[in-house]
């Protein structure tokens, strides 16, 4: 498996992953046009997984201009490499392009009842810092996690 950043021509697997890896009566999904912006203008870091040229797993993070935290928007694995490395390597990768940038840390956000996530989230020390009613296109709350490197 290779870890790299995003490019442009992975708009198309991008699409595609996020449809396989989320509902969206769930979640809210990406159009072309958001990857396009993100990999071309935005505050953003798109880092990807690869299977041989079969991307299968993404982790995006997003940044403020001028803040001091990184905000950890998605991050998805194809529904075939689920429960293996892919996660586990992508999240690793954004905790370092984070430290790399001199952050001071990470906040995420989860679905209140993904709690195999939430979990796993706690024994990297992510922290509730809220929670935020109707946050989910099905009108599910989500926490908000934080981490101070």
């Amino acid at each position: 498996m290779k870890i790299r950043p995003a490019t442009i021509h992975d708009i198309d697997a991008l699409c595609a992953l996020e449809q396989r890896a989320f509902s969206a009566d769930k979640y809210h999904l990406m159009k072309r046009a958001q990857y396009r912006h993100l990999l071309t203008k935005g505050n953003a870091d798109l880092i990807v997984a690869l299977d041989g040229e079969k991307l299968c797993g993404m982790v995006m993070l997003l940044y403020r201009a001028g803040g001091k935290m990184a905000r950890m928007y998605s991050i998805a694995v194809d529904p075939d490499y689920q429960g293996g490395e892919v996660g586990k390597k992508l999240f690793e990768a954004a905790q370092g392009q984070v430290s790399e940038k001199g952050l001071q840390g990470m906040i995420i956000e989860i679905r209140t009842d993904n709690q195999r996530h939430l979990e796993r989230y706690q024994k990297h020390g992510y922290k509730i810092d809220r929670q935020v009613a109707d946050y989910y296109p099905d009108g599910s709350p989500c926490y908000k996690l934080k981490k101070i490197f």
